[in-house]
């Protein structure tokens, strides 16, 4: 069993500019039997991020994750990131998708691929960041994202949905 199991309860982050907040810390992930569901071959794949934080940096939002040991091979991970607006019809708002490996990345906006410099994004073998500019998600009052990681068809960790409130003034 996970803390994010289905029937849990999501609460909002509050998001204050400049203090970093982690999210789904790492004690939540995979372990003992659920581990042993998978191929023995691949359990070594299950290292769940030590750390995932995100801070809000001026208009941006930023996501990083850290892991005490590197991930081996070609790691990639799927992310989606809303915003929300009370003045705006939800369907009206940006739905990003981001698709990213260790090589490359990929986003899109209600299924269309935006140009790569949309948001940044460094990677690191300890640590992994991603920098998406508040007027990308339409100036939003609230974000809402989850991320799954995968190796091959194998997946590693699945982020559940997190809901970020950002201050009233942004």
């Amino acid at each position: 069993m996970r803390a994010n199991e289905i029937f849990d309860v999501i609460e909002e982050v509050p998001l204050t500019p400049g203090q970093l907040v982690e999210v789904l810390p790492s004690e939540s992930g995979i372990s003992g039997e659920a581990l042993h569901l998978h191929p023995e071959e691949h359990q070594e794949a299950f290292l769940e991020a030590d750390i995932r934080e995100v801070i809000l940096e001026g208009d941006e939002l930023v996501f990083a994750v850290e892991l005490e040991e590197p991930l081996e091979g070609d790691v990639k991970v799927k992310a989606w990131v809303m915003g929300y607006r009370f003045d705006t019809p939800f369907e009206d708002m940006p739905k990003l998708f981001l698709d990213l490996s260790g090589a490359d990345y990929k986003v899109y906006d209600h299924g269309e691929q935006l140009p790569a410099d949309a948001i940044a994004v460094t990677v690191s073998p300890l640590r992994s960041e991603v920098r998406i500019p508040l007027p990308l998600l339409g100036d939003p009052e609230r974000v809402m994202m989850s991320a799954q990681t995968h190796k091959e068809d194998i997946p590693l960790d699945n982020i559940p949905w997190v809901f970020l409130v950002l201050p009233s003034d942004n």
